[in-house]
């Protein structure tokens, strides 16, 4: 029978080091779980599920759900963290086994009015044949772009597009230079970066992390992300950006850029500087993420196409905890929000 213990701080983060070393990725440590739980008002959680000798590690926030209290009073749901995450297997396991921890891992949730879940699944580490027996929908949202590292330095460059090859010969001979953020005025450069994008891109108020959530980041250890600045000529931080790491793999988390200063190129050199970054650590490929939908239209798409030739769908992955009060919610949304009700195709319905 499976085990289930909630872990504090100390447990969650000797758990995490007790991972196998190419699954400790920053997605799973509490510092960042902790961080996207302050920014999205919602409660850090972890379990560890043990079954004979493999055991599982699930962190998630747990957000309450506001403004149905006649309906289904004080419940919540489980979402993953911005970002990557879900189950994680610490140790192999039998199929029996994990999908019994996955089983129980349900009912404990039950048991504490958790209505629903919602993982952003991890493109390596979650296993999506366990997350179907176990229940869960799987949906594609996006695609992501890769880039493949090989080991001779600069080798990935022979996989780039044309244009970002030049656009990066642009940027070298434009004087620019990069240079690893390690303190917390390169920090606030990137915040003051990223809160203009913001602007100028019209960004959803969920997208917009305050200067908590990003202290929340740079508290992460040195192994699992780096800041890197892109300075102009003159010394002036043009664009930025935030890699998080775990084993042979490198994220691209958030970036910013100056637009005014965009003849530089300087977000092409940018990703070369991720990229150069995570080839020095070891990393087998870089994930740069997809666009804003899965649109292969998509300009932000389109752009991270340049930088590497693998392309790997995106999931999401939900799975109905109490079906009554989750019938219920999506009911009631629907009924406040008819003119809506028909087009909302999001799993978690009550929150569109």
């Amino acid at each position: 029978m499976p085990q289930i213990r909630v872990l504090n701080r100390h447990e969650w983060l000797d758990a995490w080091e007790r991972l196998p070393a190419d699954r400790r990725e920053a997605y799973w440590h509490p510092e960042f779980v902790e961080a996207s739980a302050r920014w999205e008002q919602a409660e850090a959680c972890c379990l560890q599920v043990e079954c004979g000798a493999g055991w599982m590690l699930y962190p998630f926030l747990r957000h309450p759900i506001h403004g149905y209290d006649a309906i289904a009073p004080g419940v919540a749901d489980a979402q993953t963290a911005y970002g990557y995450g879900g189950p994680l297997a610490g140790g192999e396991s039998e199929q029996d086994a994990a999908d019994a921890m996955l089983r129980d891992a349900a009912e404990w949730m039950r048991g504490r009015a958790i209505v629903a879940e919602f993982v952003r699944c991890h493109g390596t580490w979650c296993d999506q044949a366990l997350l179907e027996r176990a229940g869960y929908r799987l949906m594609v949202v996006r695609t992501n772009v890769e880039c493949v590292l090989p080991a001779e330095q600069d080798g990935f460059l022979a996989d780039w597009e044309s244009l970002a090859r030049r656009n990066v010969r642009t940027a070298e001979k434009k004087l620019l230079r990069a240079r690893k953020g390690s303190g917390a005025e390169d920090w606030m450069a990137f915040v003051r970066l990223y809160a203009r994008t913001a602007d100028r891109l019209e960004m959803a108020a969920c997208y917009r992390f305050d200067e908590a959530y990003f202290a929340g980041i740079a508290a992460l250890p040195d192994a699992c992300r780096e800041l890197w600045l892109i300075d102009d000529a003159d010394g002036m931080p043009v664009s930025a950006a935030i890699v998080l790491y775990g084993g042979s793999i490198a994220h691209y988390h958030l970036g910013a850029s100056d637009f005014e200063k965009r003849g530089l190129r300087p977000n092409d050199f940018l990703y070369l500087t991720m990229a150069r970054a995570a080839q020095r650590r070891g990393c087998g490929r870089i994930v740069w993420g997809g666009g804003l939908s899965n649109d292969p239209a998509d300009s932000l798409f389109q752009f991270k196409c340049h930088f590497g030739s693998v392309r790997r769908p995106t999931l999401v992955a939900g799975r109905v905890i109490d079906a009554v009060a989750y019938d219920a919610l999506a009911a009631e949304w629907s009924r406040r929000n008819p003119e809506r009700a028909a087009a909302n195709r999001l799993f978690l319905r009550y929150r569109a």
